[in-house]
């Protein structure tokens, strides 16, 4: 009967385990979200800023080696097309100010 009983109590504490661990990532999933929506807002108000860029960028690095670690297959998908967005936006105001500067370079010149 003991064994039984152990069998039971190991399977209860797998499925402790197992509730623990869903929670868990679903936290970090969470935070993954919410960090990535701050950069994204960051770069669309502060495109020409470069600590508003530094921040998206360190951002989108943490968040790009945290993803991983997402076991949940749909939401870390979700967090990698936001993720993906992200990187766009960083891309284009790289485009932006790269013009601007290039502008602000040639009229000093003339």
């Amino acid at each position: 009967m003991t064994d039984t009983s152990e069998l039971s109590k190991s399977e209860q504490l797998g499925a402790k385990l197992a509730e623990l661990r869903a929670k868990t990532d679903g936290e970090l999933a969470t935070v993954i979200r919410y960090e990535l929506d701050r950069a994204l807002l960051t770069v669309a108000l502060v495109t020409v800023t470069t600590a508003g860029r530094s921040l998206a960028e360190n951002t989108y690095s943490e968040c790009l080696q945290l993803i991983s670690k997402v076991e949940n297959v749909a939401g870390r998908r979700g967090l990698e097309t936001k993720l993906s967005q992200l990187r766009a936006a960083l891309d284009r105001t790289s485009a932006i100010t790269d013009r601007r500067g290039a502008s602000a370079c040639s009229a000093r010149i003339f």
